[in-house]
């Protein structure tokens, strides 16, 4: 079966591709061919490739005589396709051939409605890579391209066509029969006095501010249904680039705001959740694995919306971890304004893999670049394999009958291409969610309570992954001049069998004549001594010899690798109203997180640990934040002059504690200790830093027509030398709001800004880099020293 995923597609295909590809032309002929022979033939005579999966065409009964000269293929795919119940998609050189949506009502006698048209904004501009799809069938489903045309078939005359784009409103309209349909997208107008949070939680409108700054709420980010919150971020704010860093369901995510900034160090997004830094390391321990990152571990249900601030002017005040921009996520503390409020969710989400590497299916396994088979047998049939034959060069595969020398007793089999050894390793991920949410609120605070349970199967059939979580928070108004607001949130996942980043890599070298029937499975237990090694009972079935080839169901089945993590994330915050233009706050934040990964390689895997391998690694991260701001506002003027200044100081803590304990060669087959390994190692790794801040800030503003933002920042770090450790960033910030000038127009023209802005971003270094670290080392003896360093350290650095 060839594997699909089902997808509604954005701005993310290249437009213009499938434009092209949709009015590329072929000549064809069909006689008395089957659908399955005509998307062969297409496939065959030019470079498209059609994925579909066998049951969808199989009941098909329909044959084609028909010739095509130099048509366009879409013209091909929808006469071939318009007696059949199956929609197609062209992205790019793909073409995806979709069953109809449960309940679709069209049979193959049904007159389809092909709807041309063009879309363009109010002043007449072509609009590429807008979604056009069917409403209530995202399946159904095409992109505009560069010249801003589309073509869409669709079943009835009663259906809406939906034309979304980002930064335009939605527009849904019926087909009526037409099929002709023009659009003119409206800008989504963006409320300009709309509250947004910035740095260090303070709330701002939007048109006060001088960087840029985009707000995705709530509902934006559960749709998606994303296992990793980062991700459902993906496409919804512009200049965010989020690439997830390897292909499980559970994976991290790499987070870019505006390109990278620096060649060698971190160039991701800080983020900050209600308020304080938090810990997004991403996990790697032992083994090549990604463990998931700790953004992962946020309830998705308990988000209230996400402020992206861009550059460095945006998040001076959190210093030199935010020079790559900010991601402000601020939880929910209410469900309802007043009274009680209950939230459940449910939901599953299937995925399919989706593209696999384009693979020929001509050639087998056989010699090295002589397009031979391995060897002759006695009797006069071919040797398939057996020694460090890995590859795909051998003979053309015809049938032939040969010998597999790399099983025992050499069966007869037949050399024919197994086109699907790779995809059939592969299954539909499945992930289940399930959450509940209970809140209740009044004039004197509310109360906010939830858990959820999140569980996936991933792509691969031992590997899954499962999480845990509650979350508490209180917000309380003691007085009408003081209040306390608190949130604990409790989090516990655990995964097994992560891929591993080698496992493609092992995939890849099968040849394309091995089947999987053949290598499944370890050597069945016999009891027979069968003379050569790799025969043995209990070792992994592989086509070749080459140490560093391992079968990828040995990496399934036999290798395993177990991760526990439990995180805490804890804040509390005091406000006390001295009068109506004074006011103070103090925070305490903590985040802290205990983990430990176990890797086990089984005895008898290829490699340098063909003995096995053991290894553990446990650790705790904690990062704390203590806070104290001071806050005036006030105006004059009679209102048309606004003034805010604030002064707060801030201390930064992270420790980091890491032991690691690893072990090779197995003494008992099948215990799988530390104790059972015959060479031992273990090591410790501490990692302390501060940071102690003063900062301050102040913005003016005149009528709503013209603002400045002063920033200034000074850091103390401990990983500097004392007469380096400090260094002094400021900003400034300075907007123009001239559409204010412009009030009898405002239907012409909405909202219009001016913005200039300077920014100087401090940054320290890592502990110890200034300090003679020595190492302990066992000699050839068995004795104990010393070692020196291999580089000397940089005992003047300074701050850049």
């Amino acid at each position: 079966m060839r594997l699909m995923t089902f997808l509604v597609f954005g701005l993310l295909l290249n437009v213009s591709a499938e434009t092209y590809s949709q009015q590329k032309r072929l000549s064809l002929t069909f006689s008395n061919s089957t659908l399955k022979e005509v998307f062969e033939t297409i496939e065959k005579e030019s470079d498209f490739s059609i994925i579909y999966k066998d049951a969808v065409i199989e009941e098909s009964v329909t044959r084609f005589n028909v010739d095509y000269n130099n048509t366009e293929v879409s013209k091909v795919l929808n006469e071939v396709l318009k007696n059949e119940s199956l929609n197609y998609r062209i992205v790019d050189n793909v073409i995806l051939i979709l069953s109809p949506p449960e309940g679709s009502t069209k049979t193959g006698n049904q007159q389809e409605i092909r709807v041309t048209g063009k879309v363009i904004d109010v002043n007449g501009d072509v609009i590429p890579g807008v979604n056009v799809y069917e409403k209530g069938n995202s399946i159904n489903g095409v992109i505009t391209g560069i010249d801003g045309t589309y073509t869409i078939t669709m079943d009835n005359p009663e259906d809406v066509i939906v034309f979304s784009f980002i930064g335009f409103n939605d527009q849904e309209i019926v087909v009526g029969g037409r099929s002709s349909i023009n659009i003119t997208l409206i800008d989504e107008v963006t409320d300009i006095d709309e509250v947004v949070v910035t740095a260090l939680g303070i709330e701002r409108k939007i048109k006060a501010l001088g960087y840029a700054v985009t707000k995705v709420g709530s509902d934006e980010v559960t749709s998606s249904n994303e296992p990793n919150v980062l991700n459902a971020l993906q496409g919804k704010v512009a200049g965010l680039n989020i690439t997830s860093t390897s292909g499980s369901s559970n994976g991290s995510s790499r987070i870019v705001l505006r390109g990278n900034s620096s060649v060698g160090g971190n160039n991701q997004a800080l983020i900050v959740v209600d308020g304080a830094i938090y810990d997004n390391t991403t996990y790697g321990g032992t083994g090549s694995f990604d463990r998931s990152q700790g953004i992962s571990d946020i309830n998705a249900n308990d988000i209230e919306s996400v402020t992206v601030l861009k550059g460095p002017n945006a998040a001076a005040l959190y210093g030199s971890k935010a020079a790559n921009g900010v991601l402000v996520i601020t939880t929910k503390k209410t469900l309802k304004k007043s009274g009680i409020g209950v939230v459940i969710n449910s939901g599953v989400t299937f995925i399919d893999t989706y593209i696999f590497p384009e693979l020929q299916n001509v050639y087998g396994q056989g010699k090295a670049a002589v397009g031979a088979f391995d060897g002759m047998g006695d009797d006069g049939i071919p040797i398939l394999g057996g020694g460090t034959q890995d590859e795909s060069w051998g003979p053309r595969m015809e049938g032939q009958q040969v010998r597999i020398g790399w099983l025992r007793d050499k069966p007869l089999s037949t050399y024919d291409p197994q086109p699907n050894n790779i995809t059939d390793q592969f299954r539909t991920a499945v992930t289940f969610k399930n959450s509940i949410a209970v809140s209740s609120g009044n004039e004197r605070g509310s109360y906010y309570m939830s858990m959820f349970n999140d569980r996936t199967d991933d792509f691969l059939p031992t590997s899954t992954s499962e999480k845990t979580g509650a979350s508490i928070g209180v917000v309380k108004n003691i007085s009408s001049k003081f209040s306390i607001d608190a949130k604990l949130n409790y989090t516990k996942s655990k995964s097994h069998n992560r891929p591993s980043t080698d496992f493609s890599e092992n995939v890849a070298f099968m040849p394309r004549s091995v089947k999987i029937a053949d290598v499944i499975d370890k050597y069945p237990e016999s009891g027979l001594d069968w003379g050569n090694e790799q025969f043995q009972d209990g070792r992994p079935k592989l086509w070749s010899t080459t140490p560093n080839i391992q079968s990828p169901f040995w990496s399934i089945y036999e290798n395993s690798n177990d991760d526990e993590r439990q995180k805490l994330v804890g804040n509390v915050n005091i406000n006390y109203k001295v009068s109506d233009w004074l006011s103070c706050k103090f925070g305490y934040n903590l985040n802290e997180t205990n983990f430990n990964y176990t890797n086990i390689i089984a005895l008898y895997s290829r490699g340098s640990t063909s003995g096995g391998h053991y290894s553990q690694q446990i650790g705790n991260i904690a990062i704390s934040t203590t806070d104290f701001l001071l806050s005036v506002n006030k105006e004059y003027l009679d209102g048309n002059l606004s003034v805010s200044a604030n002064f707060g100081a801030n201390q930064f803590q992270e420790d980091r504690r890491t032991s690691y304990l690893s072990g090779n060669d197995f003494i008992v087959p099948g215990i799988e200790t530390i104790n059972n390994t015959k060479t031992k190692h273990a090591s410790n790794h501490e990692y302390h830093k501060v940071i102690n801040s003063l900062y301050g800030f102040a913005q003016v503003g005149y009528k709503g027509l013209v603002y400045l933002d002063l920033t200034a920042r000074n850091d103390w770090s401990s990983t500097l030398s004392p007469e380096n450790n400090s260094f002094f960033y400021p900003s400034v910030t300075t907007s123009f709001v001239f559409s204010e000038l412009m009030d009898n127009n405002k239907s012409i023209f909405n909202f219009g800004k001016i913005r200039a802005s300077w920014a100087e971003v401090g940054n320290d270094t890592n502990p110890y880099v200034i300090n003679r670290s020595y190492s302990l080392s066992t000699g050839a003896r068995g004795d104990s020293y010393i070692k020196n360093p291999g580089s000397l350290p940089f005992e003047d650095l300074q701050p850049e």
